[in-house]
């Protein structure tokens, strides 16, 4: 699927489930490796995150004014358009008013080829929390290869079971106590997913921090 997401262009997901795709992805982080000589590597956005599926044009934060409107759109569907509403689909700030806001079509079919004597082919709807959790091994595979240690690989989607090979990213937060609070139970509740490493922004995110906050958040 093509779709919009930032630096600002448009976007195409890989179907991790695929064997060509997860080879695809190891060999363009041997390449980058050859380029940036790093040593852990984070992986971002992965739930799989659209801007502005289904809608005219993804928010203006996102898609320059000068481009004519255009984004990812769903074909008409039960999984996408259920005949039912859900809370996802009636939420305020859920424009489309489809199940796949700002997520990939739900309709699109994932094949895993993986085992070539088992070929299995899944639905989005079904396995579209895996998406994540699919990116992680080939991810993990590659740093290794390419670092030549154990490297370090965080994900902002995962999954429990990959808690023996990256950490777990908590996504975007606030330069605020409360913040900081959560982060601590944060970590107790992934360490009960099987992610004994995981964390979110030292000092936040979003706003402005100050020096104590950093402190304590250090401690």
């Amino acid at each position: 699927q093509v779709g919009w997401l930032w630096p600002a262009n448009k976007t195409v997901w890989p179907d991790f489930f695929k064997q060509s795709a997860r080879d695809w992805w190891k060999q363009e982080i041997l390449r980058l490796h050859d380029q940036i000589e790093w040593d852990a590597i984070w992986i971002d956005m992965n739930e799989a995150v659209v801007f502005g599926t289904n809608d005219d044009r993804p928010e203006e934060d996102f898609y320059p004014p000068e481009l004519p409107d255009w984004s990812l759109k769903c074909p008409p569907n039960r999984w996408d358009y259920p005949p039912y509403t859900t809370a996802h689909v009636s939420d305020d700030s859920n424009r489309s008013g489809t199940m796949a806001e700002k997520a990939l079509c739900l309709i699109a079919m994932n094949v895993n080829d993986t085992d070539p004597n088992n070929v299995t082919v899944y639905r989005q709807y079904d396995v579209h929390s895996l998406y994540g959790w699919t990116q992680v091994q080939p991810t993990w595979e590659a740093s290794r290869e390419a670092t030549g240690h154990r490297s370090m690989v965080f994900s902002r989607s995962t999954y429990p079971g990959v808690g023996k090979q990256i950490g777990h990213w908590y996504g975007d937060n606030y330069s605020k106590w409360v913040d900081l609070r959560r982060s601590i139970i944060l970590m107790f509740e992934w360490e009960s997913f099987g992610f004994p490493y995981g964390g979110s922004d030292i000092c936040g995110f979003f706003d402005t921090t100050n020096e104590r906050l950093c402190l304590r958040w250090m401690q």
